[in-house]
């Protein structure tokens, strides 16, 4: 009897040598070089440090040079050439991916995984959406948008998105924090997760405290400007003041007044409102018409709506026949 006690209290300590280290590691907070504990930032932190690293009015987009799929942890200035998956042209500027997304939905699993350290993909969708809290992705509009929640009152959220396509061709992949225009009623499905994740999400570690500290200090982290000191100047000899002389009233020799703002309607910018006009209108509606000047999109959106849609290019072409005017 005492042998096979011998034997039982035997497993059960190599049972425990082989548990303990597991528990362990799940009780203490994960060390960094030096033994220092890895600070966990809580959720409110993380969407101060996610400001920063994904600006408003950027791009989640990355300039195409081949078969790369961009890089999810940057932005830049530029809008996408297009909203298709399969227009990626090699010089243009596309849409980043990532846990198997683009768009809104590569983006806000891109949030979820720097808030939570988890894969939003992989999450449960749930539908009791009385229950939607701070950090949770959402999918909205009829299981048309996808967004992560950065606030909420009572039955109205607020939301960071990208690539908003109700807002036209300038908007494709366009970061955009603070959009207050949902409610609960309009998820849906939301994923939801506990964990925080506790990798640093800016690579510079000195921007990533001050982030921090401008967010304890109730204000927002804003960017020092570089200002160089110019270099000293020998003192220049007195100069004899001279009649002043008429100010210019006609432009320079070599053109320094600027062009004539494009007009409404002339999308081709040849000064007159055509068919052709309306045509070309169209195919940016249909996003047929790719690579055009920025003046060019804003000269076709000519109903005071957001966006070009047909309705502009039906309004071209009445004011081309003479029918209407702007």
């Amino acid at each position: 009897m005492k042998k096979i006690i011998t034997i039982f209290i035997s497993v059960l300590l190599i049972c425990s040598v082989n548990i303990l280290p597991t528990a362990l590691v799940a009780a203490v907070p994960l060390k960094a070089e030096g033994s220092e504990a890895v600070r966990v930032y809580t959720i409110e932190e993380r969407l101060a440090l996610l400001r920063v690293k994904f600006p408003h009015g950027k791009y989640w987009n990355h300039l195409h040079t081949g078969n790369d799929k961009g890089d999810p942890d940057v932005a830049t200035d530029t809008p996408c050439c297009s909203r298709s998956s399969s227009y990626q042209v090699v010089g243009e500027y596309c849409c980043n991916t990532f846990d198997g997304a683009m768009q809104c939905m590569g983006f806000a699993y891109k949030m979820f995984y720097d808030l939570h350290g988890v894969y939003g993909s992989m999450q449960t969708k749930r539908y009791d959406v009385e229950n939607i809290q701070v950090g949770d992705y959402v999918r909205l509009s009829y299981d048309t948008h996808s967004a992560i929640v950065i606030a909420r009152d009572g039955n109205s959220l607020t939301v960071v998105d990208c690539n908003q396509s109700s807002m036209g061709a300038m908007y494709r992949c366009h970061i955009r924090w603070d959009c207050e225009s949902y409610s609960i009623w309009s998820v849906t499905y939301f994923k939801h997760s506990d964990a925080v994740a506790q990798t640093q999400v800016l690579p510079d570690a000195e921007t990533e405290a001050d982030v921090l500290a401008a967010f304890s200090n109730g204000t927002e982290w804003e960017p020092e400007e570089d200002v160089t000191e110019p270099a000293t100047e020998p003192e220049a000899e007195p100069v004899t003041e001279t009649a002043t002389e008429p100010e210019l009233t006609t432009a320079p020799r070599f053109g320094a007044w600027p062009e004539p703002a494009q007009k409404s309607g002339d999308v081709d910018n040849d000064g007159r409102v055509t068919a052709a006009d309306a045509r070309l209108a169209l195919q940016i509606a249909v996003e047929l018409a790719q690579g055009l000047d920025p003046t060019a999109v804003k000269a076709a959106d000519v109903d005071d709506v957001p966006g070009v849609t047909a309705s502009d290019a039906r309004q071209i072409l009445l004011v081309a026949v003479g029918r209407e005017s702007f």
